[in-house]
């Protein structure tokens, strides 16, 4: 029981970490353009609100499903955040220095603050997200009722696919940290208007898919 819980964990935590999407290209281009620590506070934020979700699909089914009634406002919400920073992204002017500069305390301490912040806004107000833990989190359930221990296999399916998430997401960071010394500032910004084109791109489809048709 133990073996396949580890192992359903694993698979989990690797399918939801290779989901190309907003939050995905967000890791990379904070890993390229600020320090390590600042895209570390910003994976954090979103393991956060994952634990959250997590939790409520466990713990408060019936709270969760009530969440999902209001996916169409979710989903406006979500939608306009997300094209409203693409625009931001696209407008903004990419500057590109091989050195980042250090700031003073109270500075890094509030880019951790606002990374921490967008990192977990950004996750909660992806309607997909919802769904994804509550079809997964079904599936696990029932998987789980297969076994006279049903709590020690969820919790152990459930902390394998958060700690696989959030260590892969920790390697995107390391690596794509790396890279900067093979970029220019006309790569950083093709990848930055990409960036910005994605999640305008995000944030239509979330809302043509669950608001209109919703």
């Amino acid at each position: 029981m133990v073996f396949e819980a580890i192992l359903n964990g694993f698979i989990l935590g690797f399918i939801f970490c290779i989901s190309v999407g907003p939050i995905f290209f967000t890791i990379i281009k904070k890993s390229l353009e600020e320090k390590v620590n600042r895209a570390f506070f910003f994976v954090l934020g979103v393991s956060v609100s994952d634990i959250i979700l997590v939790i409520l699909v466990n713990s408060f089914s019936s709270f969760f499903l009530e969440i999902l009634k209001y996916k169409k406002i979710i989903a406006l919400v979500g939608s306009i955040f997300f094209i409203i920073y693409g625009i931001y992204l696209f407008m903004a002017k990419v500057s590109f220095n091989k050195t980042i500069q250090d700031q003073d305390l109270n500075t890094e301490r509030h880019s951790f603050k606002q990374n921490f912040i967008s990192g977990f806004m950004m996750n909660i107000l992806n309607p997909g997200i919802y769904f994804f833990w509550f079809a997964w989190g079904t599936t696990i359930h029932l998987q789980a009722s297969e076994y006279k221990l049903k709590s020690l296999y969820l919790i152990i399916v459930f902390v394998t696919c958060l700690l696989m998430n959030f260590l892969l997401d920790v390697t995107k960071v390391f690596y794509a940290n790396k890279l900067r010394v093979y970029l220019n500032e006309t790569n950083l910004k093709r990848f930055h208007r990409t960036t910005a084109v994605i999640f305008i791109v995000a944030g239509i489809a979330i809302f043509l898919r669950y608001y209109e048709r919703g």
